[in-house]
């Protein structure tokens, strides 16, 4: 198979076991496994696909965020990996970390239906907007584009991990 059609393999099947797994929520991800950075990109580029980088550092995947900065530099997207770092920090700054925003859903019932801001409040209007503005400037095309290069570096990896 092609990086690209690796990819597309990687996309779908991520989410489900075996390969679900490699994400637990209490494991570091190792960044010595290509698939491990593949995969923290692909959780990033589709979150700020389906619902933005709000979501992204609020959800499961925004546990590794930091993580995701270095997966970027490995893949060589340096561009993305400082915009995100920036966003990191803005969020960081005001104290609007994964765990505070896990802390405020804590309360929620199971399959709440909420706004960001009916659950925050205005408490971090301003790191939000601050991060609205960078936002647009994370480019999904080059992340894709950057790990289908980097899966084509791993090729061997990849296929024996999706089973091709």
């Amino acid at each position: 198979m092609s990086p690209d059609q690796l990819l597309e393999a990687l996309s779908i099947q991520m989410y489900a076991p075996p390969l679900s797994e490699a994400l637990g929520r209490d494991a570091v991800p190792d960044l010595a496994d290509p698939l491990i950075v593949a995969m923290l990109i692909l959780a990033l580029e589709t979150e700020l696909m389906m619902s933005g980088i709000i979501t992204f550092l609020g959800n499961s995947s925004g546990r590794f965020a930091a993580q995701t900065v270095t997966a970027l530099q490995m893949v060589e997207c340096s561009r993305q990996a400082t915009l995100l770092q920036q966003i990191l920090d803005i969020a960081t700054a005001a104290g609007m970390t994964h765990e505070a925003i896990q802390q405020d859903r804590s309360g929620l019932k199971m399959f709440a239906v909420t706004t960001f801001s009916e659950l925050h409040g205005d408490k971090w209007d301003l790191a939000t907007n601050r991060i609205a503005e960078l936002e647009p400037q994370i480019d999904s095309q080059q992340l894709i584009t950057a790990t289908e290069t980097f899966i084509g570096r791993h090729i061997d990896r990849f296929q024996k991990a999706l089973g091709h």
